[in-house]
């Protein structure tokens, strides 16, 4: 989902603003400590996130992306599928993480794992909840460049260019 995000913001936003977002996002990438880096990358996903919610919310999203040329719309397009894709598949996953978590919560050999499980599951919350405010705006940007929603989460992801930095 990250990739997709960073692709949406290349391709919506402003070029400062973009650039500001890939900026942060390597320097987050070249921190040694492990906890600060981690921090630091949620704090540039987050940012990001913000941007493209922003952007999508803006009143000239669909002039700019008219504007576009066919390659930089396939891109956004795909980013977009991409982008819903990762919404579906971490559902799905969540739905699994409560079913794990009630699994080994029942055997005591287990309780060292739990905690883990935990946090990969609240991590995946904290991105759907992140994700779903951004989703809502999906639908046009599917019917301005000509793209179908994915329907499942089993569908294969596009084709897309790797964000710098990633």
């Amino acid at each position: 989902m990250k990739n997709s995000v960073a692709m949406l913001v290349q391709s919506l936003a402003s070029k400062e603003k973009s650039a500001g977002i890939e900026a942060a996002r390597k320097a987050a990438g070249a921190i040694t400590d492990t906890k600060e880096k981690e921090a630091k990358e949620t704090e540039v996903n987050k940012n990001a996130d913000a941007l493209l919610n922003e952007t999508l919310n803006s009143d000239k999203l669909k002039d700019d992306i008219k504007k576009m040329d066919a390659e930089k719309k396939k891109q956004l397009g795909a980013s977009a599928f991409n982008f819903s894709l990762a919404l579906l598949q971490d559902k799905a996953l969540s739905e699994q993480a409560s079913g794990l978590i009630s699994s080994l919560s029942s055997n005591p050999m287990n309780m060292s794992k739990l905690g883990s499980v935990k946090d990969v599951a609240s991590s995946l919350s904290n991105q759907i909840s992140s994700a779903s405010k951004i989703a809502t705006k999906m639908p046009a940007i599917f019917t301005a460049v000509g793209v179908t929603a994915p329907t499942s989460k089993d569908e294969k992801p596009k084709a897309v260019a790797q964000a710098a930095g990633d």
